[in-house]
C-alpha cells in the first residue's frame, strides 16, 4: 500500500517514536491524525507536521478508555476519512524488580501496552475489512524477542504484541487488510529508553537503533507488507534466535551485558527515589 493519500492514526504520537514516525508518514502524503492524552504537545506536532507541508490532526484521547478509543476512531475518521492505516505505538514502562511492583503499575502496563491496543484495532478492523484495504502496524521492542530483567511486565507486553500481530495476520490473509509488527531495539534520543538512559550503553548493547530508522521500518511494513522488522544491532536481530535455542545460556549472556546492568541500576535509582519520598 503506498503511504501517500492514505488515511493513518498513530497513537502515543505526542512525543518520542509516535511523534517521528507520524512526521515520517506526512512527508510521505499520508494524512494523519494523531493520538495522545497530552493534549498541547499533540497540537505541537500536528502544527510542525503542517508546517512541513502535510496533513495532520490532533485528537486528544487516552486509548485505555472504550468511550474515548470510539471518540478517537469517529473524530479521526471524520477529519481524515476511513483509516488505512493504524500505528499502535502508545505504550508505558516501569523499571522495577517484579517483586516490589506496585499492583497498578502491572495493570497499566498490560492495559496500555496491550489490551487497550488490541481494543483500538478491533474497532478499527470491521471498517478495514468492509473495504478490504488496511493495514495495523505495531510497535513492539526487542524487549518483546528477548530477556528484559528489572522490566519484565514492559517485556511481557511486548512478547505479546509479537506473538497476537503473527496470528493476527493469519486470520486477516486473503482479506486486503494486514498486519505488521516493529521491534526497536534501545532508540537513541527518542522513545521510553532516552528518558533515563544514557547513549553510550545503549551503542555498547548491540541493540540501539535511531528514530529515523523506526519509522522508516513503519512505511516499509505498510507499502511492503512486510510481517516483522527489527531496527536494532546484529544483537537484537538474533537475540529471538539465542534464547530459543539456549534459554539457560541467553540468561547467562544477559547477566553480564550492558542492557542489562542498565536495567539494574535504574532500578536501584528509582528504588532510592521511592524511599527518599517516603
Amino acid at each position: 500500500m503506498d503511504i501517500s493519500g492514505t488515511a493513518i492514526l498513530v497513537t502515543g504520537a505526542s512525543r518520542g517514536l509516535g511523534k517521528v514516525i507520524a512526521a515520517e508518514l506526512g512527508r510521505r502524503g499520508g494524512k494523519v491524525a494523531i493520538a495522545a492524552r497530552s493534549e498541547g504537545e499533540l497540537k505541537d506536532v500536528a502544527e510542525a507536521i503542517k508546517a512541513e507541508g502535510g496533513t495532520a490532526v490532533a485528537v486528544p484521547a487516552d486509548i485505555a478508555d472504550a468511550d474515548d478509543r470510539r471518540r478517537l476512531l469517529a473524530t479521526a475518521e471524520q477529519e481524515i476519512g476511513p483509516l488505512d492505516v493504524l500505528v499502535n505505538n502508545a505504550a508505558i514502562e516501569s523499571v522495577r524488580a517484579f517483586a516490589e511492583m506496585p499492583e497498578e503499575d502491572i495493570h497499566d502496563m498490560v492495559d496500555i501496552n496491550l489490551i487497550s491496543t488490541m481494543q483500538l484495532s478491533r474497532i478499527v478492523l470491521p471498517g478495514m475489512l468492509q473495504r478490504r484495504r488496511g493495514h495495523i502496524v505495531n510497535i513492539s521492542s526487542v524487549a518483546g524477542k528477548a530477556i528484559a530483567p528489572w522490566n519484565s511486565v514492559y517485556s511481557a507486553t511486548k512478547h505479546a504484541l509479537v506473538g497476537w500481530t503473527h496470528s493476527l495476520r493469519v486470520e486477516l490473509h486473503g482479506t486486503g487488510v494486514s498486519a505488521s509488527v516493529i521491534c526497536p531495539g534501545f532508540v537513541l534520543r527518542e522513545g521510553l529508553f532516552s528518558r533515563w538512559g544514557d547513549e553510550k550503553t545503549a551503542r555498547r548493547s548491540g541493540t540501539f537503533t535511531t528514530p529515523a530508522k523506526v519509522a522508516g521500518a513503519v512505511v516499509r511494513a505498510v507499502e511492503r507488507d512486510v510481517p516483522e522488522i527489527v531496527s536494532a544491532g546484529v544483537l537484537g536481530r538474533i537475540s529471538d534466535v539465542a534464547l530459543a535455542l539456549s534459554p539457560r545460556m541467553t540468561s547467562a549472556v544477559g547477566r553480564r551485558s550492558p542492557a542489562v546492568k542498565l536495567f539494574r541500576e535504574e532500578n536501584a535509582r528509582r528504588r532510592a527515589e521511592g524511599r527518599s519520598r517516603s
